[in-house]
């Protein structure tokens, strides 16, 4: 316990970890969005969060008959400014059916502003309420 104690105190940063995904939001496509692990940073003008994507089923045809390839799971760590409405992805990986990495990335990649009425509104707006 003083351990833990130990190393609240040794990070400034407020985390909010959680054992289970939150669910965000489906897209059009079906695609299922979660969250999890939501960090203040920056002097609390910045947040980070996991944001996992979980690809719908792939539609598929044969002899007639519709059925659904299962599809892969990508796993994104985005680092938000609640307040400027900004995004950018720090980390990026892609695992196959069977949970292996099928590509990865740290970028680089650039800051952009929040889409009105997107899931990284909705991502953003759910991860920002839970640090006010």
């Amino acid at each position: 316990m003083k351990k833990l104690l130990f190393l609240l105190l040794l990070f400034p940063g407020i985390t909010f970890a959680q054992d289970e995904w939150e669910y965000v939001s489906t897209t059009n496509s079906e695609d299922n969005y979660f969250i999890k692990d939501i960090v203040k940073e920056d002097n609390y003008r910045r947040l980070s969060v996991w944001v996992k994507i979980q690809k719908s089923d792939k539609k598929e045809y044969f002899k007639g008959q519709k059925y659904y390839r299962p599809s892969d799971r990508v796993l994104t760590k985005w680092t938000m400014d609640c307040q400027n409405k900004t995004s950018k992805t720090q980390t990026l990986v892609v695992y196959d059916l069977k949970g292996k990495v099928r590509q990865s990335s740290n970028g680089p990649f650039e800051e952009s502003y929040i889409i009105p009425d997107s899931i990284a509104e909705k991502i953003m707006s759910i991860a920002c309420r839970k640090i006010d």
